[in-house]
C-alpha cells in the first residue's frame, strides 16, 4: 500500500471508531430498556393484584438486563479492536516513513493481533447480546399470551 492509500485506512478506522458508539447496539439498548420498563410496570400491576411471582416476566426482565450488560462490553470491545486497527496502521505508516521495517514488524503484529482478537470478542458479544434481547422478547410474550384473563 502507498502512504495514501495507509492514511486513508487509518483515516476509515478511526471512523470505524466513532461508528462502534452509534451502530445497531442502540437498537438493542432501546428495546432492552422498553423491556426492563414493560417487566417493572407489570410487576407493580401484579403486586396490586396480589397475583404470585411470575418466572416468566423475571427471565424476561434478566434477559433484557444481560442484552444491555452484554451491549456495553461490546461497545469496549469494538472500540479496542478499532484502536489497535488504528495503532497497526499507525506503525505501518512509519515504516514506510522511517524505513525502520525491521524494528517496527513485531509492534504492528502485536496491534494486528489484538484488533483481529478484539473483533472476534465483538461479534460474539453482539450475537450474545441479540440473543439475549430476543429471548427477553419471546419470554414476555410468553408471559402476556399465557396468563389468565
Amino acid at each position: 500500500m502507498t502512504r495514501p492509500e495507509l492514511l486513508r485506512k487509518q483515516e476509515l478506522s478511526l471512523e470505524a471508531v466513532k461508528y462502534g458508539t452509534q451502530r445497531f447496539d442502540l437498537l438493542t439498548v432501546s428495546v432492552s430498556g422498553g423491556g426492563i420498563y414493560i417487566c417493572i410496570d407489570t410487576f407493580k400491576y401484579l403486586r396490586g393484584l396480589e397475583e404470585p411471582f411470575s418466572l416468566l416476566l423475571t427471565l424476561a426482565g434478566l434477559a433484557f438486563l444481560l442484552g444491555i450488560t452484554l451491549n456495553f462490553i461490546s461497545q469496549i470491545t469494538s472500540m479496542s479492536a478499532s484502536q489497535q486497527e488504528y495503532l497497526t496502521l499507525e506503525v505501518e505508516i512509519e515504516e514506510i516513513d522511517e524505513k525502520k521495517k525491521e524494528a517496527l514488524i513485531e509492534e504492528k503484529e502485536k496491534h494486528d493481533s489484538k484488533s483481529v482478537t478484539y473483533n472476534k470478542m465483538t461479534e460474539k458479544v453482539n450475537y450474545s447480546s441479540t440473543t439475549a434481547m430476543f429471548s427477553g422478547l419471546v419470554l414476555l410474550a410468553w408471559y402476556f399470551c399465557t396468563i389468565s384473563p
